[in-house]
């Protein structure tokens, strides 16, 4: 293979910054990490906003990673001195604030999109290596629009000459100043209960979001996917109650996750909710997350919990246990960010007493049947305003 002449390559590559990026920020797509797109050389280029989604006004990071990969001699190679990243991204979204070396980059306004300003950042570097990170601070414009902000970026280092598929930046979609409510409602409460949450968790957002606090619950149709299948199914149909706890726990998962990777660790706060069926599957959420997930969570509020253990998890000097057995501390002081409601009576999180020679379960369960809604599992109403003050003060609203 013939090596292209260092002017040829630099005006083919002129030619798809100026030309095919610019056109690419009018029909850019995609969030997160984009994989290397187009161009010569053998290499790849990773780029990503942190955080993923911002209001107006917020100041969010580009973060790009450049990285050669196997380089053959026939591989066209960049000399140090012009090695450069090269963005363009949508002026009436964002303004460029400062690149991670200050002084070396130059900002101009491209002529190849003149109905749409499209701005143009060129940082030259003279750094050599296997792999390049810079990272381009943004700030959203107040009078940005609701949607996206697209950037195109193309990276010349070593033997790397690519342009990254565009990426966009979700603007208006999340405030990371909030507080994120996960609650879970209980055994068999209809999807269309308390937004979703069924109505005993309704009512303790309702009640934190009434004081004038910064909280928003999980959007009622992804809370309809957790089924919360009726305590009829724990004998008729035991694998679907089960899934259906799986389901509740793998909700929470998820929504913490996507909360993280919109607003980033600093900024997230998540407060959990969970009564019954519901609590078990927060419980179940908080064990299976990891270090970092389990510091975003701030506060638990729990009622009736099957899985109840005494002295820990936020159940205070309570002796009874749930019907479900015991539960191991939550790791990472959750535990001590946890307040669980257990009324005297209830058999679901009060299956076994600790004092007594037999099981007091199947007594309380056949006395709740004949109680009906005045069964003590049903009568946490009582207890909204206590648990919305414990939420509150643990998140520090």
């Amino acid at each position: 293979m013939i090596r292209p002449k260092k002017d040829l390559l630099r005006k083919s590559l002129a030619t798809l910054v100026i030309g095919g990026m610019c056109a690419g920020i009018l029909v850019g797509a995609g969030t997160g990490v984009a994989n290397a797109g187009p161009g010569n050389g053998n290499g790849t280029v990773a780029v990503k906003f942190s955080p993923a989604s911002a209001l107006p006004g917020d100041t969010v990071q580009l973060i790009i990673t450049a990285t050669e990969i196997a380089p053959t001699p026939e591989d066209p190679h960049i000399p140090p001195n012009e090695n450069n990243f090269t963005v363009v991204y949508r002026m009436e979204q964002l303004t460029f604030v400062k690149h991670s070396l200050p002084g070396q980059c130059a900002s101009s306004v491209s002529p190849a999109a003149p109905k749409t300003p499209a701005g143009v950042i060129r940082c030259p570097t003279g750094y050599s290596g296997a792999t390049r990170t810079d990272t381009f601070t943004f700030k959203v414009n107040s009078g940005a629009t609701p949607g996206s902000a697209d950037v195109s970026v193309t990276a010349l280092y070593g033997r790397v000459a690519k342009i990254a598929d565009p990426l966009s930046l979700k603007i208006g979609g999340v405030d990371c100043s909030k507080t994120l409510v996960v609650g879970l409602r209980g055994s068999g409460e209809p999807a269309t209960a308390g937004e979703g949450m069924g109505n005993l968790v309704g009512a303790v957002f309702s009640n934190l979001a009434g004081r004038g606090k910064r909280v928003e619950a999980v959007d009622k149709k992804v809370l309809s996917t957790y089924p919360a299948a009726p305590v009829s199914d724990v004998v008729r149909n035991p694998k679907g109650y089960y899934d259906s706890v799986v389901k509740g726990k793998n909700l929470v998962l998820n929504e913490v996750r996507e909360r993280i990777g919109n607003c980033g660790a600093a900024r997230t706060k998540v407060a959990l909710i969970g009564y019954s069926q519901g609590a078990m599957a927060v419980g179940d959420a908080i064990e299976q997350m990891n270090t970092a997930q389990r510091g975003m969570v701030k506060g638990v509020a729990l009622f009736g919990d099957p899985r109840f253990t005494p002295f820990i998890n936020g159940a205070g000097l309570a002796l009874t246990v749930g019907i479900a057995g015991i539960r191991a501390p939550y790791p990472s002081g959750v535990g001590a960010r946890t307040k669980s409601f257990c009324n005297p009576g209830d058999p679901i999180c009060g299956f076994t007493h600790l004092g007594a020679p037999i099981p007091v379960g199947p007594r309380l369960l056949a006395v709740c049947l004949a109680a009906g809604e005045n069964c003590s599992h049903m009568r946490y109403q009582t207890e909204v305003a206590s648990a919305a003050a414990f939420l509150a003060r643990q998140t520090g609203l």
